[in-house]
């Protein structure tokens, strides 16, 4: 399958562009990875780019600068530049827009909006492109039409008729000029009414959600009941892109599902991860419990595993036996339950996964804190959850 174009992305956090090279790569795009400006322009100017999607707040030299320098060398000025940015200042945007780039997308960003926009900028691009080409081509014809009259002016009546055929092929190319501005036109049109339904919808679901909620307790209920639906709604976005839509990357799956719950619990510093698993992937009928209980166990690590400022490390292993049978383990190396937690069945997130063990999987939950599994020893928490292979007869309606 031939890619569906060059893609750089440029971005001083590892975590943001891992998860653009998957959403983009899964799509059929090829990306090109730099993790500064200075990198950035090294690339390009050895494998030029389609699309930039740059970075505004990186060391030694942010976004602008960067842009600014693409901007100003002839090979690279017309790439499109869309900044990718947490800054949601309007003097900020302005900027972005003044040293060149084309759009302007806002940090917690979602997959199908940069997508896209990503997809509707390059269309333009390319339109732009050929438009410059056929105007280059017009202008040739124009000035040899004009040499041409000048040389045959004392033959005119004689090639009176060879004129009128040049002159045809110049209202052709005229009127595919036309068409190819109308093209242009509806393509705006559809990038903005997409950008506005995109807007709407964010701010439709803000208002509704968090807007009239003060009680930190409830907050924290429609977050999680929030990451819940993000977690069926990326197992679907996986399974839509899988070639035969009956199985989920696991890897993939849960390198997405951990951005988008760092996004959506805001955690600082960001733990590492570490995934290990002998399984490339997995039905979605055994997936989608395995999912929620992946959202509840990694939410758990996110909110209570880390204390501020204290950069852990979540692992997750999940493989299949000799036997048949799967075993999935996350663990941190977090402080473990505080003192004022009674016994594992009170804390919620937990319960929930033994719930969801026990009723879908029928499997058993093993909790474990500490060096030595003791409870409240202060370093770390393990959950395994095992179960047998059932046939894909599982209980999966959640």
């Amino acid at each position: 399958m031939s890619s569906k174009g060059r893609v750089l992305v440029v971005d001083d956090q590892p975590i943001n562009v891992k998860l653009l090279d998957t959403i983009l790569t899964r799509l059929g795009f090829e990306v090109l990875k730099a993790y500064s400006g200075q990198e950035a322009l090294d690339i390009v100017h050895d494998t030029i780019a389609d699309i930039i999607l740059l970075d505004m707040m990186m060391p030694v030299m942010d976004g602008l600068e960067t842009c600014r320098q693409l901007k100003a060398d002839p090979l690279t000025s017309n790439i499109p530049v869309l900044f990718i940015s947490a800054l949601t200042d309007v003097s900020d945007k302005v900027n972005a827009f003044t040293y060149g780039g084309v759009d302007y997308i806002t940090k917690p960003f979602q997959k199908d909006e940069v997508v896209s926009r990503v997809e509707s900028h390059l269309r333009i691009y390319r339109l732009q492109k050929s438009l410059d080409e056929k105007n280059a081509r017009l202008q040739q014809n124009q000035t040899e039409l004009t040499t041409l009259n000048q040389l045959l002016a004392t033959y005119n009546d004689k090639l009176e008729v060879m004129v009128r055929a040049r002159t045809q092929e110049l209202n052709d190319a005229n009127k595919q000029l036309t068409a190819s501005l109308k093209e242009k036109e509806i393509l705006i049109k559809e990038l903005h009414h997409r950008v506005r339904n995109n807007l709407q919808i964010i701010s439709s679901m803000l208002n509704l959600g968090l807007s009239n909620i003060t009680n930190p307790e409830f907050a924290a209920i429609f977050k999680s009941s929030y990451s819940r639906v993000k977690a069926i709604t990326i197992l679907h976005d996986n399974i839509s892109e899988s070639s035969d839509f009956t199985s989920v990357n696991i890897e993939d799956f849960i390198n997405v599902l951990f951005g988008e719950l760092v996004s959506t619990y805001g955690t600082r510093p960001i733990p590492s991860l570490t995934i290990d698993t002998n399984m490339d992937s997995l039905s979605i009928n055994l997936m989608i419990t395995c999912g929620l209980v992946l959202n509840e166990l990694i939410s758990n690590s996110l909110r209570h595993a880390f204390a501020k400022d204290i950069k852990g490390s979540i692992t997750i292993t999940f493989n299949k036996t000799e036997q048949g049978d799967f075993a999935l383990t996350v663990s941190d190396n977090g402080k473990g339950f505080s003192e004022g937690i009674q016994s594992p069945s009170t804390y919620g997130g937990l319960q929930v996964v033994k719930d969801l063990v026990q009723s879908k999987l029928k499997g058993r939950t093993v909790i474990s804190f500490g060096m030595n599994s003791g409870i409240n020893s202060g370093v770390g928490t393990t959950v395994t959850i095992t179960f047998k292979d059932a046939g894909g007869r599982y209980q999966n309606v959640v």
